[in-house]
């Protein structure tokens, strides 16, 4: 009965303790819980149904809603179940037997002011708040499980509000302990509605804290990485997933932390990294692998066994402050003082890419210049970063679409230093163009470059040293001119053979240039404009800042500039040039072809002088050398060479010759000796052009042409051999502004042309003597004179010889006669014809009286009267009565003009019967004009003019 009586205690003990625990207790639980945590938070806190099991001391909480001020929602499950473990309550230690939570929602939003949205929650209350300090007890689960998770982000701080869920999070932990010197097996995995997948599994250890396992990610989208970090990235994911595991080791220690990574393992896929200022992502990885991870930390060590990739693309532009894009948009923006800077090492012990790409856009240029390699296959090993090491690599790779290139060497990072052997062939040349754009507006058409040989680098100061030991080449090149859009130069071949060139100490050695059919081509256009005139850069504003751009380049270097050049020669294999004026009608062309030679060594030191030898042939036939030496590279220049040209065609300068001389050209050679020597500034200069057989043709009709009578300069400067010998020598100073050469060489011309045509008697006077000068062309008469005096030989003789050297000259004679000294001679002889018949001569007595007998019968009156009666001396008066007889006769004898014209037509005969005669001039070129019967007399002598013209 006792027994009974006891059990019915007992069972109305455990239905009362039931009915409490499951009853009860949940509505008395369910508002405090409420209230308590509302109160605590500040916020709106909702639940669903509470139970309660005494028997398993376990709690269910259903449909738990923690509203934040806004009115959102903060935290939330659908289920809570927690079993406790009684025993704990005897061992100090939080001790669960199960702890279940079923779709749980949690959000952290970060605020405007970048402050999350529960701040308020963690902070301090306050040393007089805090609890007395305890021993904290231990924690212990001995199921944990979180089914259907999700986590909401939330950031409103940033320039473009960012928004991420987590969802689909579950997590499983067994015997989960906070125990010292415990540790349990655990896994972790979540997975998004993305299908991005965190698996991890391993052991936890707290006090000290170490943990082992292995964590994997798979299927991870790029683009939730880069919105997460938007604030510390220049760039944002386009696209791309990426899947990654590795082992972990961490222990925490009195010595301080360490952390490992193992085995690690790093998959990319379809990665497009994008900026907003580029249209083209400067990053496209569709397939990259990392294996063999590790990292040890505090070391600071990071090995990497291999990263390989496939059919990627790198783009980066290269500014005008000499950095690169692509760093740039890759650097991290920095946090706001922060100041720690990385002492991380890497190792990478093999790097491979099959098929990539790089596009290199230089921006500095106008247009901006693209270089592409593509087809890049890479193979690098021991690579290091952040600490002393070389490693090695190997490279090919198509240049700009065409070409190959190839490349073997070391590389080190710190400090930067790399030795490549490098190769590049069959590169479009017109991938160049924009970086010859920067000097010359001239078009690369065609042509092929390559190089092959040593390229060194290493970072050394303000001034890297940096040098290239090899040759260069380029094939097929056509360069034109941008305005005529004809050839200006193209080559079949030009090779720069042994080029040595460094900076520190700077230096640029060339063994050798060899130009293979190299082709020049100068025209003058319509508009008088020389197409070189073409190539030049106005100075624009884009072009002064280029310009001022290579000056702070040169700056930079230093004395870089101020190296020695040497070119140990330069020669020119089956060459040619081509020049035409458009200007003339018709054109005038002209061309120097198989053009060949050399130019010894060049060096820009003072005291070099180089050999030039070079031959060739003026459209194919007329020989043109050009010799002497010269030094184009010193500061100071020199040069002394000598051009021959033996044998042009003179027709070449029909067009020329009939535009400024009005006449066309049947035939002749040119042959010139041209001597130029230039020391430092000053110039002196021979010309010596010999015209050979020069024919002049049909008269040409241009307002160009000189009024100089151009067939009578030729017929003077032609000597017997049908040869013009001209020699126009010029001196001058270069650094005078007036002075060019051209110019002045054809003034000189000119001025002798001049000189010859208005004074061709001077000419033939300082060819062939005579003396006189110009005065060769008179001939002198006495008054009333027909025949040539003695004194006039000499004159005569020299006509004759230029007439005889001159043969295409023909001389003209003008007979002269005065009207006053002429008449009066002719008249005294007429009125001696009447007194005294026969030879002149004194008048006797005789021929006095018959002279007055004469006076008395021309004018009836006696010439006694002419003495006068004041005249008393019978002799005296005589002598004045027969010269006043003598003197009104003489003035009353008609002479008549016929007689003066048959002077001067005997005075110009007889000059030419000299000329024929002994002077042995062919009749034929002696040409008596119409007299001069009205001529003045000079010195009282009458002057006969001789005319020279030519046939």
């Amino acid at each position: 009965m006792r027994n009974k009586k006891l059990l019915i205690v007992c069972a109305v003990l455990i239905a009362l303790y039931a009915l409490a625990g499951f009853l009860a207790l949940p509505p008395i639980l369910k508002p405090r819980l409420i209230t308590a945590l509302g109160q605590s938070t500040g916020r709106s806190v909702s639940l669903g149904a509470v139970r309660t099991n005494p028997f398993t001391f376990s709690l269910t909480l259903d449909d738990f809603n923690l509203r934040d001020r806004d009115s959102s929602v903060l935290v939330s499950f659908k289920e809570l179940y927690v079993r406790y473990r009684i025993t704990s309550v005897f061992r100090h230690a939080w001790a669960f037997a199960a702890l279940h939570l079923d779709t749980p929602y949690v959000a952290v939003r970060v605020m405007r002011d970048g402050k999350l949205s529960v701040s308020d929650l963690m902070e301090s209350k306050g040393p007089e708040s805090a609890p007395p300090a305890e021993t904290p007890r231990t924690l212990e689960i001995g199921d944990l499980y979180i089914a259907g998770g999700t986590i909401f982000y939330q950031d409103l701080s940033g320039p473009r509000p960012l928004t991420k869920t987590i969802d689909s999070l579950d997590l499983a932990l067994k015997d989960f302990t906070t125990a010292p010197q415990q540790e349990g097996a655990y896994e972790f995995e979540a997975v998004t509605k993305q299908n991005e997948r965190l698996h991890w599994r391993g052991n936890i250890a707290f006090a000290p804290l170490r943990s082992e396992g292995l964590i994997e990610l798979a299927n991870i989208r790029a683009r939730t990485l880069t919105d997460f970090m938007s604030s510390r990235l220049r760039f944002t994911a386009a696209s791309g997933t990426f899947s990654a595991r590795a082992g972990y080791s961490y222990r925490d220690s009195l010595g301080g932390s360490t952390f490992a990574l193992r085995n690690g393992v790093l998959d990319v896929s379809g990665l497009v990294l994008a900026t907003p200022a580029d249209s083209l992502p400067p990053v496209s990885l569709p397939s990259i692998h990392v294996g063999g991870v590790s990292l040890e930390e505090p070391a600071g060590t990071v090995t990497i066994d291999t990263i390989s990739g496939q059919d990627g693309m790198l783009r980066t532009g290269y500014l005008a402050d000499g950095s690169v894009t692509l760093q740039d948009v890759l650097t991290p923006v920095p946090r706001p003082g922060d100041t720690s800077s990385s002492r991380m090492t890497v190792l990478i012990r093999r790097l491979s890419t099959r098929n990539f790409s790089f596009l290199l856009t230089d921006k500095t240029l106008a247009p901006e210049a693209p270089v592409l390699l593509s087809g890049i296959n890479l193979q690098m090993s021991d690579l290091m970063y952040g600490a002393p090491g070389t490693g090695r690599f190997s490279a090919s790779a198509v240049l700009n679409g065409r070409g190959s290139l190839g490349a073997n060497g070391t590389i080190t990072l710190m400090p930067r230093r790399f030795d490549v052997d490098l190769s590049i062939a069959g590169s479009p040349l017109v991938a160049l163009e924009p970086y010859v754009a920067r000097h010359s507006r001239a078009l690369i058409l065609a042509g092929t470059y390559g190089l092959r040989g040593r390229f060194h680098y290493a970072a050394a100061g303000p001034v890297s040293d940096m040098r290239y030991r090899g040759g260069l080449w380029c094939e097929g090149a056509r360069i034109s001119d941008p305005v005529i859009q004809e050839d200006l130069l193209r080559w079949d071949r030009l090779d720069i053979r042994d080029v040595d060139y460094r900076t520190v100490p700077p230096s640029l050695r060339i063994a050798e240039i060899v130009a293979t059919h190299p082709y020049a081509r100068v025209i003058v256009g319509k508009d008088r404009t020389l197409n070189l005139q073409h190539l030049r850069i106005a100075d624009s504003t884009a072009a002064i800042a280029v310009r001022d751009t290579t000056q702070r380049d040169t700056a930079a270097r230093g004395t870089a500039g101020g190296g020695v050049t040497t070119i140990g020669g330069i020669r020119i294999v089956d060459g040619s040039m081509h020049f035409a004026d458009m200007t003339l009608s018709p054109n005038f062309t002209i061309g120097i072809q198989q053009l060949k030679g050399s130019v010894s060594e060049l060096s820009s030191k003072q005291l070099a002088r180089a050999d030039i030898d070079l031959a060739g042939r003026v459209d194919g036939y007329a020989p043109v050398s050009i010799k002497g030496q010269i030094n184009p590279l010193s500061e100071v220049a020199y040069t002394d060479i000598v051009m021959a040209f033996d044998g042009i065609e003179l027709t070449t300068f029909t067009p020329y010759f009939s535009k400024f001389a009005g006449y066309k050209i049947d035939r002749g050679k040119l042959t010139m000796n041209l001597r130029y020597k230039l020391n430092a500034s000053h110039l002196d200069a021979e010309n010596k052009i010999v015209l050979s057989q020069l024919t002049l043709g049909d008269k040409v009709e241009s307002p160009d042409a000189t009024s100089l009578p151009v067939k009578l300069a030729v017929a003077l400067l032609k000597d017997s051999k049908g040869v013009i010998d001209l020699d126009i020598p010029i001196s001058g100073s270069l650094d005078d502004p007036e002075f060019s050469v051209f110019p002045i060489v054809l003034k000189a011309l000119m001025n002798l042309l001049w000189k010859i045509v208005t004074a061709p008697f001077a000419l033939l006077g300082s060819l062939f003597g005579g003396g006189g000068g110009e005065d060769l062309q008179y001939v002198r008469f006495a008054p009333g004179i027909d025949s040539l005096g003695h004194d006039q030989d000499s004159r005569l003789q020299a006509v004759a010889k230029g007439l005889a050297e001159r043969p295409a000259l023909q001389l003209e004679i003008k007979g002269a006669s005065t009207p006053v000294e002429d008449r009066r001679v002719l008249a005294e002889a007429a009125l001696c014809a009447k007194i005294r018949p026969g030879a002149p001569g004194p008048l006797t007595r005789q021929d006095e009286k018959r002279l007055l007998e004469l006076y008395r019968q021309t004018f009836k009156d006696d010439p006694e009267k002419l003495a006068g009666a004041e005249v008393r001396d019978e002799r005296a008066r005589d002598s004045v009565v027969v010269a006043g007889a003598h003197n009104r006769l003489l003035d009353s004898m008609q002479v008549p003009d016929a007689d003066l014209r048959a002077l001067a037509q005997r005075r110009a005969a007889a000059i030419r019967a000299y000329l024929a005669g002994p002077g042995n001039v062919d009749p034929a070129r002696i040409f008596l004009l119409e007299v001069d019967t009205a001529a003045k007399a000079e010195e009282n002598m009458v002057r006969v003019t001789m005319t020279l013209t030519a046939r």
